[in-house]
């Protein structure tokens, strides 16, 4: 079963953790990739661009797109999707890495169950070692889970997944919506498609580099801004209800306002696990 890896990088990119991160997709995999789709978000630095070179010269299979101007990663992924040349795509995030037999697992689910579009699974977090922090991120597993929680939670860990090009396609693929791109596309994705389509695995098959500044990237201003453009469009577009659309904004937009303590506090205790 053939299967694409896709990966969007932007000049912001730590350039050590961005080598550790391809090569956990390739190079430590029992099932490699058939073609790592590496998309280059605008110009990068010197010290990503040498990483890309050396990179080329480890993966086999990496191929590598790139247009001048950062657009943003809806636009990116959107432009990935288009340069795949397989119907199954696996995300990763280009500063985490793929625990070993990740794809290995993740293609026998999907052989095994040919009605799945899209699957993911948990995460173990860490900073600076796989073994620091030890903390997990759990979602929803069964189908009918994963629905009756998506307006509560974004459901899959985005850089876990893995999904059918074509029905990624048929909802539009992902759009520009600023720290949502990817729950905006699963939640049209879930409004279309039998929740008997979706899976999460327990296992954490990713670790995620959260760094230091994990929760300052998700409070202030701009991201209470648009926590409520995110909200409004679900509503505009008939996704959720008035009465989700103002519960959310009641409890979702003021969380972002909170002290960085607090925020570290909310999503430390209540939606992670130790």
């Amino acid at each position: 079963m053939k299967f694409s890896v896709l990966v969007s990088i932007y000049f912001k990119e730590n350039p050590i953790f961005f080598r550790e991160s391809l090569l956990s997709v390739y190079n430590k995999q029992s099932l490699k990739p058939d073609e790592i789709v590496l998309i280059c978000d605008g110009v990068l630095t010197d010290e990503l661009n040498n990483q890309i070179i050396y990179l080329k010269s480890q993966i086999p299979v990496l191929k590598v797109f790139s247009y001048k101007i950062n657009k943003g990663l809806g636009y990116a992924l959107n432009y990935g999707i288009s340069k795949c040349s397989n119907e199954l795509i696996f995300r990763m995030d280009a500063d985490d890495i793929s625990r070993s037999d990740r794809f290995e697992k993740q293609v026998f689910v999907f052989k095994n169950n040919p009605n799945l579009i899209l699957i993911g699974s948990s995460i173990c977090e860490f900073n600076y070692s796989l073994e620091d922090l030890n903390q997990f991120r759990i979602p929803p597993t069964d189908g009918s889970e994963i629905y009756e929680s998506r307006f509560k939670r974004n459901p899959f860990n985005h850089m876990t997944v893995g999904f059918k090009k074509s029905k990624i396609k048929s909802v539009g693929g992902y759009k520009t919506m600023y720290n949502y791109e990817d729950y905006y596309l699963w939640l049209r994705l879930l409004k279309v498609y039998d929740f008997s389509c979706f899976y999460n695995s327990e296992e954490s098959l990713v670790y995620a580099r959260i760094g230091i500044d994990f929760f300052k990237r998700r409070s202030g201003l701009t991201l209470a801004r648009n926590e409520y453009l995110f909200q409004k469009t679900l509503f505009l577009e008939n996704i959720i209800t008035l009465k989700i659309f103002l519960k959310n904004i009641i409890l979702r937009v003021p969380v972002r306002l909170l002290p960085q303590k607090m925020i570290n506090m909310v999503f430390s205790n209540f939606l992670r696990k130790k």
